[in-house]
Order: structure tokens, then sequence, then C-alpha cells
């Protein structure tokens, strides 16, 4: 009979850990998202992606929303899980990216920095680690929107009142 009750009591915190882990702010974000038109495209190409050369993809958008791959862009057909905003300080794209890592696990925060080479390049800082990687702009014809998983997250916003109109779009 205790056993059943421990398995229960198990079982019951794993689920509320998983729920409520989705509605609130995960640890380490840091810059929350207003919707607002940064600038970013009289710096750098934002019609298209920049590409490492090997595995790494990013995408910016006007609005502060960015995503990242690590998967051919040319075949592109779903977005990604890897969404985020990001904020420019000068010559530099502070990314903050968020990865939804599934129900059962926590949402991970990354923050990835680019220097603005030219509006063709810019070239990753990665502070986590020590390397650098610089990434080449590509154009696309067809580029998917900025919809994703986050805007739909109230710890995203800034602004609670901009959510809630983009709750009723």
């Amino acid at each position: 009979m205790k056993f059943k009750l421990f398995i229960c009591l198990f079982i019951g915190i794993l689920f509320c850990s998983c729920v409520f882990g989705y509605l609130i702010k995960p640890i380490g974000f840091k810059y929350k998202y207003d919707g607002k038109y940064t600038g970013i495209d009289t710096l750098i190409n934002i019609e298209g992606y920049y590409y490492d050369g090997g595995s790494h993809y990013i995408m910016f958008y006007s609005d502060g929303l960015a995503s990242s791959y690590s998967h051919r862009m040319d075949t592109i057909t779903h977005r990604s899980p890897v969404w985020g905003n990001y904020v420019l300080s000068k010559d530099t794209i502070k990314f903050q990216k968020v990865v939804d890592n599934g129900l059962m696990t926590d949402i991970g925060v990354d923050m990835v920095y680019f220097i603005i080479l030219s509006p063709k390049e810019i070239k990753e800082i990665y502070p986590a680690y020590k390397g650098e990687r610089e990434y080449s702009f590509h154009p696309l014809e067809n580029r998917i929107d900025s919809t994703n998983w986050l805007l739909k997250k109230k710890w995203f916003w800034k602004d609670k009142n901009a959510y809630k109109k983009r709750k009723k779009e």
C-alpha cells in the first residue's frame, strides 16, 4: 500500500513539474520580447539566412526574433524548435535562444553573441565556450515568417497587453 502511494505521489510531482515548467519563465531568460522594429536590417541583410559552412544556420527578423537551425535551409519545410529574441548593442547581436526540449524536460536558454563584420558576414562569439564561427549570408526567396511557439508564452513578452493582443489574433 505504501509503495502504491509513493508511486502515485511520484507521478503527481513529475506531472506538476512538467506542466508548471512550461508556465513559468525558464532559468536564465533575460531579454523579454516587445515585438518592435529593431533596425537590424540597416546593419545586416535579413532576407535569407546566415550559414557557418558546417551545420549551423540562423535567421534574423526585424521584430527582434531569430531562429536557429541545424539542417539545410533550402529544404526547410518545418519550423525550428530553437527560437529566441535578440538585442542589438552597437556592432553586436545578442541572441537569446530558447530550446523546447519536449514536455518531459525543461526549456533551455542559451546566449550567443554575433559581431557584425559586414552586411553579409557575422562572427559568432559564444560565451559558453571558447570558439568562434564566421557566418555568411545566403538569400532565400521564400523565407518562413516569424510565427513560433514562444509567442504563445506569457513569460516571453515584455508587455502583457501586447501578449493579450497577439493571443486574440
